[in-house]
């Protein structure tokens, strides 16, 4: 049955097939036009909701095991048997043990990750240093800090009574750490922590769940007597299968029964013990190894104390045969200034024989030649020259023991100080050399 169809403006009903009313000339209504347009944005508005849901419920899922707490707790984390109990996929995850008045976690990440304690648990880092962070070395030192906001802490700042044990994998570490409970939170029932992750390959680091403390991480302390542990081994008939997004759904603990109580303490009991054994084993171990490190670094020094030493004694040896040979120079240079400021006089030596002079009966050797001195030098220096002999350096040939004209290689280095003269029966002169290290200079002679 049709229906029938009312005027929006005088309600008076219209034909089926007319457009506008024919009283007032307004354009017709169908009454359930309104309910349709309703039902449209309903669903419209029930799609987007859906929508919303769908995509943001994956992303808002929390990371590992833990129901929410409050709007800064990420997750709360109580000892899950056999499974993990914190997973952050593709960066770490996270074992947890409850063992009475210590906790043990365990972590395996993707580089090197570092625990932060809110012990206060007010959700601040406090000023006055009461917060702590937890890491350890390569090399397998602890390094605890107290957190401050003026950023000033340093390794050991806080005592502590926690140890750590590490192993390098080929994707990261995996450390694990006991710590006790007093440490972590002065609340006897749960601790808040927040985890970064340090990655060598970029020297950057990850918070998480957030930076210290905007989001943590709640522990839950076990109310049993007995140690409670997320990685308990069990036996299953076949492997466990994986929840949800790959996070095992939270266990229940329920306190035992006496009797199951006394069959469950030996042997937690005797892997506390045997695990305290390997954990004391390895402290020994590292602490012979820093005394070794220690010995042979104090050794080293030694050496190097000794090696220096050495070569002061050295240095002050050269410094003083200098010394010596610049106040020998000095003396000889005054010697020849006083030598060359005194007037000569020319005496001639009543005996024939004693000047040679150029003739085949005095003198037969060649009409030139060269005189090579070689020396180490360090600025200007005088060398004479006696026959074939040099005060200092090496000389080869000598000259020729007559009137000769002398001619140096090089004259920007080298010049003459003193020629062969009759009183020295040409066989002496002196020359000024300058320069540093190895020289080499060449003299040339030739007869008038």
């Amino acid at each position: 049955m049709a229906v029938p169809r009312t005027c929006a403006r005088c309600a008076s009903l219209v034909q089926k097939t007319a457009v506008r009313c024919e009283y007032c000339g307004a354009r017709a209504r169908n009454p359930f036009t309104a309910v349709w347009t309703t039902l449209a944005v309903a669903g419209i508005v029930l799609f987007a909701a859906f929508a919303s849901w769908k995509w943001i419920s994956p992303q808002t899922e929390g990371f590992g095991v833990g129901k929410k707490a409050e709007s800064r707790v990420a997750a709360e984390i109580e000892p899950v048997v056999g499974k993990t109990a914190f997973n952050v996929p593709g960066v770490m995850s996270v074992r947890y043990r409850d063992l009475g008045t210590q906790v043990e976690i365990g972590i395996n990440a993707q580089g090197m990750p570092i625990l932060y304690a809110d012990v206060d648990g007010d959700g601040l880092v406090n000023s006055d240093g009461s917060d702590l962070s937890y890491a350890v070395f390569p090399n397998g030192l602890m390094c605890v800090q107290r957190l401050d906001t003026a950023d000033t802490a340093h390794c050991g700042g806080a005592a502590t009574s926690a140890n750590v044990r590490l192993n390098r994998e080929s994707a990261g570490w995996n450390i694990v750490w006991t710590i006790p409970k007093r440490e972590l939170s002065t609340r006897s029932d749960r601790a808040d922590v927040a985890f970064q992750v340090f990655r060598e390959s970029d020297q950057h680091g990850s918070f998480y769940p957030a930076p210290p403390f905007v989001q943590v991480c709640r522990l839950m302390f076990s109310k049993t007597p007995f140690a409670i542990s997320s990685q308990t081994p069990v036996a299953p008939a076949s492997p466990p299968s994986p929840a949800v997004g790959d996070q095992p759904p939270p266990v229940a603990i329920h306190p035992p029964k006496p009797e199951e109580q006394k069959r469950s303490d030996p042997v937690v009991d005797e892997r506390i013990r045997a695990e305290e054994k390997v954990r004391q084993e390895q402290e020994a171990a590292r602490n012979l190894e820093l005394e070794r490190q220690r010995q042979e670094f104090a050794a080293l020094k030694a050496r190097q104390e000794q090696q220096q030493q050495q070569i002061d004694e050295a240095r002050r040896k050269l410094a003083e045969d200098q010394a010596q040979r610049d106040r020998e120079a000095v003396q000889e240079r005054e010697r020849k200034a006083r030598e060359d400021a005194q007037p000569k006089v020319f005496r001639p030596d009543p005996v024939s024989s004693a000047i040679p002079k150029r003739g085949p009966a005095s003198y037969s050797g060649p009409s030139s030649g060269e005189i090579i001195w070689e020396g180490d030098l360090k600025g200007t220096t005088l060398v004479t020259i006696d026959n074939d002999r040099a005060d200092v350096g090496m000389l080869t040939g000598a000259l020729p023991g007559i009137l000769c004209l002398i001619q140096p290689a090089d004259p920007k280095r080298v010049s003459i100080a003193s020629t062969p003269t009759p009183y020295n029966q040409y066989k002496r002169m002196v020359f000024r050399v300058s320069g540093n290290g190895r020289t080499r200079v060449v003299i040339r002679w030739s007869l008038p």
